[in-house]
């Protein structure tokens, strides 16, 4: 059973949707991890045997060896590739799996209201992201700033862009 690379498939138009996936993208060192955005023109949900309407659902994602899995083993598969294990490895315990994954169909189900009503904070919080990395790149000799407000050598914009991820 080859897992990775795992695809997943996501909803660029959910704000929770992009702060999961811009997270997972950052921690996304070993390449295990693409990313397919289901409402991309050119995204056809056939291919996988399904309808657009099973992907909005819940999360889906497809493994190497061509397995489709979904909901929170699709949580789990992608927070263990982003070295994240420990934070969903609990809802894979015995007693905790089956409300672990009921909270989740939960959550799938109204993650369009949720959007709507605090969207605001995800996106935010993505923005908050995009900058941090942006300052670490420049402490890390990217570039710099004199004390005096003029730039000896600056960041080009380019450059943060393509490291940050594309959605």
């Amino acid at each position: 059973m080859n897992i990775y690379p795992l695809t997943l498939f996501y909803d660029s138009n959910c704000p929770i949707c992009r702060f999961d996936i811009d997270s997972l993208q950052v921690r996304n060192q070993a390449d295990l991890l693409r990313f397919v955005d289901i409402t991309a023109a050119d995204f056809d949900p056939s291919r996988y045997g399904l309808t657009l309407r099973d992907f909005e659902a819940e999360v889906r994602a497809q493994c190497a060896d061509g397995r489709m899995v979904s909901g929170m083993e699709t949580v789990r598969l992608a927070c263990q590739a982003a070295g994240l294990s420990w934070l969903v490895a609990p809802s894979a315990w015995g007693v905790l799996r089956r409300p672990a994954d009921t909270l989740y169909k939960a959550f799938a189900r109204n993650r369009h209201w949720l959007g709507r009503h605090f969207g605001w904070l995800f996106d935010s919080l993505v923005a908050r992201q995009v900058k941090k990395r942006a300052a670490r790149q420049c402490e890390n000799g990217a570039c710099s700033i004199n004390t005096q407000g003029r730039s000896e050598q600056s960041c080009p914009s380019e450059t943060l862009q393509s490291k940050s991820p594309s959605r």
